[in-house]
């Protein structure tokens, strides 16, 4: 028959089409071949194809080695799981995992291999087996996500400069801007590869200068001429107030002066020189040199008291303005974080001063002179960050500006120091650069704006994980991302308010942080001082009358947050009665935090709205009784009718009107009512009464006044005589008014008359009385006042029966437009008992006053104890000695003691004599004798000296340490120690140290006045429980020191008793006029000339110790008592009671320590202060009347030798206002109540981030150096006369200046048991703080060891739950009831923002979030612009877009042209970005450019997705390949839609071959084919655009693979290989040889029966088999060569096999051979069976029977006499054994049907079900509540969670579910040490009881650790062990290896490593060749197989 050619033109494979029908020139299958057709021709070439080589070079490990290592670079285990081509750079990365180790690697077109990043540990880059999905380039920065971790990216070239080109070491940080490189040998983080950038978390620390008003001395008189120059003492100087500097101009105004300084002042001055700063007891001053410029001429001679203040000439910044700083950092990569916490609004308010006047507050103005930022450089700051930008805001502006932007190189004039981390020089520098870590602001200049994106952007939204990521429009896009995180228990927090400052109301102490120049430079950190805060100078608080509420937010390591969460525990509400005070918000979380946290916000909800305050002008009384109050007109717009005035302080008061004072307005008028206008005067008295008619008096029968008439008449001629004059009543025009007063000078109500009948006839010229009609009926109360016995009204005699002394007074009222009138409005409100006397009362000029108590008071004053002493004696002694700066003490009412002292010879005789008040017997003091009798003991203003001020509050001293006092808290006995007498029995006695009371005194421009009661409590008495014991038994010697009682006068018997006569017999009269002692009581002096009280504005309270200090006495004295034996059973010869030869240390006294101890306690000893604040009202303007018309100043009559009468008083509010009602300098202070406002969820950000475990980088964030420590919790742990603060931080080691009194908070160290918690409060400058519990038995462990100093302790590292207070505020106090939060008070001016709102809240349980379905994208990239904002992702921007559900999960994104294509599981979408369609009228549409990032999405045609496989995603140009395993189908995606390529001939083959592993695409761009591998179902497939088909199989099955400049690389084992290599063997792939096949079929012409004897190709090189023994074949199998042949032709029939082709004339031939091996398969083939499928039937075939014989036989091997032997089948002779009938057995064959019959060989149809029975449940295992039977999952799966489930325990945990046995319990102490011989089991506390057969030996108890030592009875945790292999199995078994570290290997095991393979060996790591595989299907192919060709 004729030749037939198969050309296989079209280079594809199809296993589609059946055999028969498959289309020539292509092939059934093909493996490592590739099919070349040349141009303009049909002819196909098949070739084998070139393989790969390695390009990884062997680096050694170390410089100096020979010795290849690549196996430590990249172990054989290694992977790749992603690669990216940067065609730009032409080079490739791709990313490697191997067990911990992780890299990323680079290879360049000049073939080198960068280490990109190492991470030897996995800890940075967190690479796990999984591909990551998605890789973009952009510049030199590299992104990546992997759908498990945080999306990362690295700056390529500075990475590789951080990189060891060996491989081995970690990566480094590489900072060029800030001089880190590699060599400074900063390990790279996770924080510097995560997409996410840390923002600051701390606030910026505040030092600001402010302008103060302070006071000042002089040693001598200021000198008296212009040019004169002195010394200036500025003696209560604040250290961040006003700093004066040279040429500073400085006024100044004499304290006594009842003038401002703001308004006048005495001189000026010019600072000429600083002296420098001193201290004095615990008072800062600072010394100037100063020159007088100018002086008032009418100035007289001056003392040495002076009101100071910097002359400003716009000096201030800011003066308008609430601001507030923050920063934010800039990354080297360009990018900038979000903001960091802003500070608390800097505002500094002066003294109050809000007249009505000047219209507005004066306080309310920045006194802001500089400012100094501190701490932006922080230990917990990233490495690259390379700038830092200080930024500002303002209260009522949403506007951020950038002040400064502070570089690394901005280094300059250093100085020695210690920089962060030793990186840079090592040096500090001046203000305003990095180095100095201080920023100094002295302008209020600002820079350019943030963009307005940035006041929205909390926190970076950067996904927690993502799947896909793609570049579109220079942005990062994420898709199928995860964001929130799992929040289960809801957060509880507590909250309440706490005082701002530590100690009482007026007088209080304030820690500040003092910075000076030399700490600056020195690199020390500020030293906390106490400052005294000035009464009625402006303080932060929070605003009362309103309701708050606290929430917390938890925050991740970077700055991710959580909306707020809130409680009902934390809401509260602030009463108006703590409107004085300055407060703050405490508060303490009591939840466990999620254990992803790393810190907490708090937030402060206060939705108030805003409101006003008003000064009052003048107040007038209306018609009706109400009142009409006059404000400045500037104040109308902050009211209207509907608002409600809130009274807060009183006319001439300073101090809060605490009733709730709550007024409705009824009425407003711009102009003055006409009632107010009208001018009233008097017109007549006439005294009325009950005489008879002639005597001019009402008289019986006439009307007169009466409940509920309008009449009365009067007597005409009365009233003429009364008058004097001739004009009438009854003719007068203007407004006529009357009223009635009785002889005490009250009124009746005023009733205007609207008629006058009778009086005066003109006409007739007569009179009659006059009937008088009022405009009201007469009241009953004004009856009761006019008739003494009301309702009765006439005597019995019938006369009118009127109180005696009244008088009826006419007025005359005249309407005048008084400039009073003018520029004010009107406000009419009620009146009620609190206006008329907070309010009228002040602004009537006439006032009486009922006495309700007296208390006679003497006068104690220290001779000139004005100046701060260091001693004094008792001596009297009139002049200064300022040599020795010695000053006199006078005990006794100033100068009249001519001696030293009345008979007394020690101090306490001194006492106890002018206690007597003159009445000592032996020697009276004549100063003090007027009281008969004179008490023991009374009230004296205090000027006199004391020693010591016991602590507020009572507590016990039952724990008191009697044989070693110094180990008791100090607290117990005394306080404020500054004084004693050094020896009492001198004389005189001599005190050193002493502070003295004020007397009278004004200061900061307010009066006050000290009122002591002395003698106070009762007598030592062991049998009274009211005083001392006064025993030597030490149980109760000390045990009432601290009872209030024996500080409270009015509870004292002695007391009650000695002054029960002076009041009236009453002996709880004291109590009475002790009670009067409080806040808004009234006093005045007796025979005062002026009708002017006092009011009381504040009372502070202060016990003193007058000469015996209690320290000295239980230090020293006491000690030596006891060292003597003094306290040896009562003994009357021990000490206590005398015989000590000498006397007793520090005391002086020989009678013993039971002498000196009863002269401590004796009541002589202690007095009771009163501090009252009285106000601006000047006292040294009273003059007292002494007698006669003489008068005396009350400042010189209280040092006169007399008591004077304190008289407490009631005001009584006069009836009548006058023309001399004028604006009061201190007036009455409205505030508006707020408008109620809806419950808007508006939190403001309230704290920075609080760190939730303290660590090593976050522990300054939670304690700053220079916090103060205090234990308010626990007395006497803290220094007693230090303010002790922190100095240093390491982790969770505190080091203190001081370091707190462990002793004193638990014992003895040594001391056995549990130790009790001691929680310290750690202050910063904000006045927030934070709490933590001191680790003790750590601290008691390293103090004995000796590890750490005494002034070193330890805390507890969870500081979760840890009470902390807020530095938040929301408003300003005044200490008088005024609170501001506005500039000046005045309208529309800035308001006091609240801070940074959210409005995020959630009230139900937090999850993390999976959007499968959405997108969300960066800020913007430009670098020629140099902007990076892709770290930016700003919710509130809008940045997500969401695609339809259905579409199935988003797995891959790419950015084609202007569109992002979205890979979806069962959609392809396209997203148009920066475009958007606009739809017309008609439905037509345009694709518009808009700012829109992310625009309408639309699915492509056809219902393909990616499935879950987006690494089989690879391009080629437009053209985009991926699969869809769900549907089976490979697809194209290109210009004209989606083409599934798999359906070229292909479809059923994949549909049937993909499973559950990855599906890898590449594309190789050498050979334009889409390589897919697959294993191990499909290996690598290769489609080919060119032939539109599937060319071949390949047996490379790579990781991953791209193309790069026309080549193509795959990695395996993570190391790359570059494909198409003439260099290496063909078909060589990773190093192993693999062979190439086709399958064709010969299916020319079906139709025609061919017969073949022999088979033919066209090519190169056959294969030749060896043939030495046969020469006839020829010589050209001489020599065995590889090349093609047959190894497999196959009919139905036969199967045979061309092992070679011979070559004839350049065509190959040979014949078909058996398919057997052995000698006779050349004789065993039947041609006749290859007549079938297309072949044809043979026609015979040519055998040499002389050689080889055929052997005829049956050749079936199913008959019984198959044989073996035969060659040429003879089928004749077979026989067969016939089978048996078979049994038919009809039944059920479904196994799942219940009536399954096994026996059962055809279906008969019978088969029944029953319906499943559905049972809901948790269907989940592993779920707390999995429950195996449910078949339907119904959403009820709950977590295990474990913890203690017992309510009883300590640590109850009522989220958990199952209990893990971690209960604790409060009796659950004992020894919980397994080594002790009282090991407790079931205790759950150690408490310290364990013991051990000798001392506790330390050291590692576990037997398998290498130092295991056996006689540890403790294991100490310093256990070492041998890692290694472990497993006895493995070729490199560690017999010695306790732990297994995975390093494990394992011999060969050979096998088929096939899985296609009959006989696969999943166990086999080397494959043997033995596979087998099934027989084909019967076809008619042929194979040809070659090896080591060219490449066509």
């Amino acid at each position: 028959m004729p030749e037939i050619k198969n050309i296989f033109n079209e280079g594809k494979m199809d296993k589609d089409l059946d055999e028969r029908l498959v289309t020539n020139g292509q092939y059934r299958n093909a493996m490592n071949i590739q099919v070349s057709t040349s141009e303009a021709s049909d002819v196909g070439t098949v070739t084998n194809i070139l393989g790969n080589l390695d390009i990884f070079p062997y680096i050694p490990m170390y410089s100096n080695s020979t010795v290849p290592t690549r196996s430590s670079q990249l172990a054989p285990t290694a992977k790749c799981i992603g690669c990216i081509a940067d065609e730009k750079n032409d080079c490739f990365y791709w990313f490697v995992y191997h067990g911990t180790k992780s890299l990323i690697l680079k290879y360049d077109n000049d073939g080198n291999i960068i280490f990109v990043f190492v991470d030897v540990t996995n800890n940075v880059l967190e690479f796990s087996s999984k591909i990551i999905t998605g890789i973009n380039i952009i510049d030199d920065y590299l992104f990546w996500t992997d759908g498990s971790t945080e999306p990362k990216k690295i700056d390529v070239k500075l990475s590789e400069q951080g990189t060891h080109q060996g491989g081995h070491y970690n990566t480094r940080i590489v900072v060029p801007k800030r001089g880190i490189n590699f060599n400074t040998n900063f390990v790279a983080t996770k924080e510097h590869v995560t997409v996410i950038k840390k923002a600051p978390k701390s606030k910026l620390s505040v030092e600001p200068i402010y302008a103060v008003d302070i006071s000042a001395t002089s040693p001598t008189d200021i000198p008296g001429a212009i040019g004169d120059v002195g010394l200036i003492i500025f003696d209560n100087y604040i250290p961040n107030g006003t700093t004066f500097r040279e040429n500073d101009i400085v006024k100044l105004l004499d304290d006594n002066s009842a003038n401002s300084i703001e308004d006048s002042h005495d001189l000026r001055i010019r600072i000429l020189e600083d002296m420098g700063e001193f201290q004095i007891f615990s008072i800062t001053i600072q010394i100037f040199k100063y020159k007088i410029l100018s002086r008032r001429d009418s100035l007289a001679n001056l003392g040495v008291s002076w009101n100071a203040e910097l002359e400003i000439d716009d000096a201030q910044i800011f003066p308008k303005k609430f601001i507030r700083f923050g920063y934010r950092y800039k990354y080297q990569s360009g990018e900038y974080s979000s903001f960091s916490p802003f500070t608390d609004n800097i505002f500094k308010p002066g003294l109050f001063d809000y007249s009505p006047k000047k219209a507005h507050n004066s306080a309310m103005e920045n006194n802001l002179m500089s400012l100094k930022l501190r701490n932006f450089i922080a230990k917990d700051m990233p490495l690259d960050v390379v700038q830092i930008d200080i930024l500002y805001t303002e209260s009522d502006s949403p506007t951020i500006y950038i002040v400064d932007k502070i570089k690394y190189s901005d280094t300059a004039n250093v100085y020695i120091g210690q920089n962060y981390m030793g990186v840079g020089p090592s040096s500090l520098h001046k203000t305003n650069n990095w180095g100095a870590n201080l920023y100094e602001i002295t302008s209020d200049l600002i820079y350019a704006a943030v963009p307005e994106n940035q006041l929205v952007r909390s926190y970076d939204n950067v996904p927690l994980t993502a799947l896909a990521q793609e570049i579109t429009g220079s942005r990062i896009v994420y898709a199928n991302y995860e964001q929130n995180y799992d929040i289960h228990t809801k957060p509880i927090l507590l909250a309440d308010i706490e005082t701002r400052f530590t100690d009482n109301q007026y007088h209080v102490n304030q820690y500040i942080h003092n910075y000076t120049n030399d700490r600056v430079q020195n690199g020390q950190n500020p030293i906390p001082t106490k400052q005294t805060i000035v009464p009625y100078l402006g303080q932060k608080s929070l605003k009362t009358i309103r309701d708050y509420q606290l929430g917390v937010t938890y925050l991740d390591e970077y700055g991710r947050e959580t909306p707020i969460f809130s409680s009902e525990e934390s809401q509260f509400k602030i009463k108006k009665k703590f409107a004085d005070n300055k407060l703050k918000i405490g508060g303490r979380v009591t939840t466990q935090p999620p254990s992803w946290a790393e810190s907490m916000k708090i937030y402060v909800k206060e939705t108030s709205t805003e409101y006003y305050n008003l000064a009052l002008s003048r107040v007038y009384r209306a018609e009706d009784g109400d009142l009409w109050l006059a404000f400045p007109s500037s104040e109308r717009n902050k009211i209207t009718e509907d608002t409600f005035l809130i009274l807060k302080k009183a006319v001439d008061s300073t101090s809060l009107i605490e009733s709730e004072a709550k007024y409705n307005i009824l009425a407003i008028e711009n102009e003055a009512p006409e009632y107010i206008k009208e001018q009233i005067t008097e017109l007549v008295s006439m005294p009325v009464g009950n005489s008879v008619i002639n005597a001019g008096h009402i008289v019986h029968g006439a009307n007169y006044p009466d409940v509920d008439s309008r009449y009365f008449d009067i007597d005409e001629q009365t009233y003429s005589n009364q008058f004097g004059s001739p004009k009438h009543l009854n003719t007068i025009e203007e407004n006529i008014y009357v009223a009635f007063k009785n002889q005490e000078g009250e009124f009746s109500s005023r009733y205007k008359v609207t008629h006058v009948g009778g009086g005066y006839d003109v006409i007739a010229q007569t009179t009659t009385n006059y009937t008088v009609t009022l405009d009201r009926t007469f009241t009953i109360s004004d009856a009761n006042f006019l008739f003494p016995d009301y309702p009765t009204t006439e005597t019995t005699a019938g006369e009118v029966d009127i109180a005696q002394g009244m008088q009826v007074i006419f007025y005359t009222g005249v309407v005048e437009n008084k400039p009073e009138f003018k520029g004010v409005f009107f406000v009419k409100i009620n009146s009620d008992s609190v206006a008329e006397k907070e309010i009228v009362a002040g602004y009537d000029t006439i006032a009486t006053y009922e006495v309700l108590e007296t208390a006679q008071a003497y006068y104690l004053s220290d001779n000139d104890a004005t100046f701060p002493n260091t001693s004094t004696t008792l001596t009297s002694n009139t002049s200064i000695d300022t040599t020795n700066v010695l000053y006199s003490l006078n005990p006794v009412a100033g100068d009249g003691e001519t001696t030293p002292s009345h008979g007394a010879t020690n101090a306490f005789e001194e006492w106890n004599e002018l206690h007597h008040w003159g009445q000592n017997a032996s020697s009276p003091n004549p100063v003090f004798q007027g009281a008969t009798p004179g008490p023991i003991g009374g009230f004296f203003i205090d000027k006199a000296c004391y020693v010591a001020t016991h602590p507020a509050g009572e507590t016990n001293n039952d724990d008191w340490d009697y044989t070693n006092p110094a180990n008791n808290p100090n607290h117990v006995l005394g306080s404020d120690i500054h004084g004693d007498y050094t020896n009492l029995d001198s004389d005189p006695p001599r005190v050193t140290s002493p502070k003295f009371g004020k007397g009278i005194y004004k200061e900061n421009g307010r009066w006050y006045m000290e009122l002591s009661f002395t003698m106070c409590g009762d007598n030592a008495d062991p049998n009274n429980n009211r005083g001392y014991k006064a025993i030597y038994d030490t149980d109760i010697l000390w045990n009432n020191c601290n009872k209030g009682i024996i500080w409270e006068p009015e509870n004292s018997d002695l007391n009650r008793s000695q002054y029960q006569t002076l009041y009236g017999g009453d002996p709880d009269g004291l109590a009475t006029v002790i009670g009067r002692i409080r806040s808004g009581s009234y006093f005045k002096f007796q025979n005062q000339t002026t009708s002017t009280a006092f009011r009381i504005n504040g009372v502070t309270k202060q016990k003193r110790y007058n000469y015996l200090n209690p320290i000295s006495l239980i230090g020293s004295s006491f000690q030596f008592a006891v060292d003597v034996g003094v306290l040896n059973n009562g003994d009357a010869n021990n000490g206590w009671t005398g015989g000590i030869s000498g006397n007793i240390p520090n005391i002086g006294m020989t009678g013993g320590f039971k002498q000196a101890y009863e002269r401590f306690v004796s009541p002589e000893n202690r007095r009771v202060t009163y501090i009252l604040e009285l106000g601006t009202q000047n006292m040294g303007d009273i003059e007292i009347n002494t007698g006669g018309q003489n008068t005396t100043p009350l400042l010189d009559l209280i040092d006169a030798d007399s008591s004077i009468a304190i008289q407490f008083v009631d005001l009584k509010v006069p009836y009548e206002t006058t023309t001399r009602n004028i604006i009061s300098n201190n007036p009455a202070i409205f505030e508006t109540e707020p408008v109620k406002t809806a419950d808007l969820n508006i939190y403001y950000e309230a704290t920075d981030s609080l760190p939730l475990l303290v660590t090593q980088k976050n522990v300054e964030r939670f304690i700053p150096n220079a916090a103060v420590i205090t234990c308010p919790d626990r007395a006497g742990v803290m220094h007693p006369f230090e303010i002790d603060y922190v100095v240093g931080t390491n982790g969770n080691l505190i080091t203190a200046a001081y370091g707190p009194d462990l002793i004193a908070m638990v014992g003895p160290i040594s001391i056995q048991g549990p130790l009790e918690p001691v929680r310290l409060h750690f202050t910063r400058e904000d006045d927030s703080y934070t709490t933590a519990f001191v680790d003790m038995d750590r601290t008691e462990q390293e103090q004995i060891a000796g590890n750490i100093q005494p002034n070193q302790f330890y805390i507890e590292s969870n500081v979760s739950k840890n009470p902390f207070a807020l530095s938040w505020f929301n408003c300003f106090t005044f200490n008088n009831g005024v609170e501001s939060n506005r500039i000046r008070d005045t309208f529309n001016e800035v308001t006091l923002d609240k801070g940074v709102k959210a409005n995020s809240v959630i009230d139900s349980v937090y999850e993390k979030e999976k959007r499968k379905s959405g997108l969300i994208f960066s800020g913007i990239y430009n670098s020629n612009a140099g902007v990076n904002n892709l770290n930016q992702f700003i919710a509130a921007e809008g940045i997500t877009k969401d695609l339809n559900p259905t579409y199935g999960s988003i797995q891959k994104l790419f950015q084609r042209k202007d569109d992002l294509i979205a890979f979806c599981e069962d959609k392809i979408v396209r997203i148009k970005a920066n475009k958007d369609t606009l739809f017309n009228a008609d439905g037509s549409s345009n694709v518009i450019a808009t700012n829109k990032v992310l625009g309408e999405a639309s699915p492509f045609a056809g219902d393909y997705g990616i499935s879950k496989n987006p690494e089989s995603f690879s391009k080629d140009n437009y053209r985009l390949y991926f699969t869809d395993k769900q549907r089976g189908a490979v697809l194209r995606l290109s210009m004209d839609g989606i083409t599934p390529i798999s359906e070229y001939g292909m479809s059923t083959f994949f549909k049937s071959r993909f499973g559950n592993d990855a599906i890898l695409g590449t594309y190789d761009n050498n050979k334009e084919e889409y390589n897919l591998t697959h294993l191990p179902a499909l290996g690598t497939i290769s489609y080919k655009e060119a032939v539109r088909g599937w060319s071949s199989f390949k047996s490379f099955m790579p990781e991953h693979g791209l193309s790069l400049s026309n080549k193509y690389f795959t990695f395996k084992n993570g190391i790359p290989y570059r494909h198409h290599e003439g260099t290496v063997e063909r078909n060589t792939f990773y190093g192993y040889h693999a062979p190439s096949s086709i399958t064709v079929m010969l299916n020319n012409e079906p139709s025609v029966i061919k017969s073949f004897k022999t088979l033919g190709y066209e090519g190169s090189q056959s294969k030749v088999e060896q043939e030495l023994s046969r020469v006839e074949s020829g010589y050209y199998n001489l020599e065995e060569k590889d090349g093609w042949y047959s190894d497999l032709i196959q009919t139905d029939k036969q199967k045979g096999s061309v092992n070679e082709f011979i070559e004839k004339e350049g065509k190959w031939f040979n014949n078909i051979k058996s398919f057997r091996q052995d000698s006779s398969d050349a004789r065993n083939i039947d041609t006749d069976e290859f007549q079938f499928q297309g072949i044809g039937k043979a026609m015979g075939m040519i055998v040499n029977v002389a050689v080889d014989p055929p052997i005829y036989g049956c050749m079936d091997q199913n008959a019984t006499n198959f044989d073996p032997d035969a060659t040429l089948a003879d089928n004749t002779l077979c026989t067969y054994v016939q089978p048996p009938n078979p049994t038919i057995i009809g039944g059920c064959m479904d196994p799942l049907a219940p009536n399954f019959d096994a026996t059962a060989t055809f279906d008969d149809g019978s088969c029944v079900y029953v319906p499943p029975t559905i049972v809901y449940g948790c269907t989940t295992p592993g779920q707390f509540n999995y429950d195996p039977a449910a078949t339907v999952d119904d959403g009820s799966c709950q977590p295990i969670i474990y913890g203690c489930l017992d309510p009883n325990a300590l640590n109850y945990f009522p989220g958990a579910n199952i209990d893990d046995g971690s209960c604790l319990y409060n009796t659950s102490f004992g020894c919980t040490d397994p080594q002790a011989t009282n090991y407790a089991p079931l205790a759950q506390i150690d408490d310290g009881s364990c013991i051990y057969i000798g001392p506790p030996i330390f050291g590692c108890t576990d037997p398998t650790a290498t130092n295991y030592d056996p006689s540890a009875t403790s294991d100490d945790g310093s256990c070492t062990y041998i890692v290694g292999c472990t497993d006895p199995n493995a070729t490199n078994y560690d017999p010695l290896a306790t732990v297994d570290d995975g390093s494990c290997t394992y011999p060969p095991v050979s096998g088929c490593t096939d899985p296609t393979a009959t006989n696969y060996n999943p166990l086999a790591t080397v494959d043997d060749g033995s596979c087998t595989y099934p027989p084909p299907p019967p076809v008619n192919l042929f194979t040809l197989r070659d090896i080591n060709d060219d490449d066509q």
